[in-house]
């Protein structure tokens, strides 16, 4: 976790240091809400070729995802939508959301929470 620079920002590399092996990827809590007072935490996540988060939902999280690298496809109203890099998604708390890794290299994506908290739900 990134030591603040001062009391409001500091820089780092959200895919450096240890990643957790959850959810069929490898995650990384690169902030909690410790550092935004509850406010909104990000994780960092790569996945495999063909790696896949199953449709659900989070009662208590809105979630933005950007896309780093690699080809995703997000299930959004009952149907697997292309994302590329670059691109964003959001996914309201309580909508039915997922993700998948199509073509033949890694995914990295970026996932901001808002409020904080998901990241306690990691192991």
């Amino acid at each position: 976790m990134p030591e603040p620079v001062d009391p409001v920002s500091f820089v780092y590399d959200p895919f450096d240091g240890p990643f957790l092996d959850v959810y069929g990827g490898r995650l990384r809590i690169s902030y909690d809400g410790t550092v935004s007072e509850g406010r909104h935490s990000l994780v960092s996540g790569e996945y495999d070729s063909g790696g896949i988060v199953p449709p659900h939902a989070h009662p208590d999280y809105d979630e933005v995802f950007t896309i780093i690298e690699g080809d995703f496809e997000f299930w959004k109203d009952d149907a697997w939508v292309p994302v590329k890099p670059g691109q964003v998604v959001f996914s309201q708390r309580g909508v039915i959301h997922g993700f998948r890794v199509v073509g033949d290299s890694i995914g990295r994506l970026l996932a901001f929470y808002s409020p904080a908290g998901f990241e306690q739900l990691l192991p």
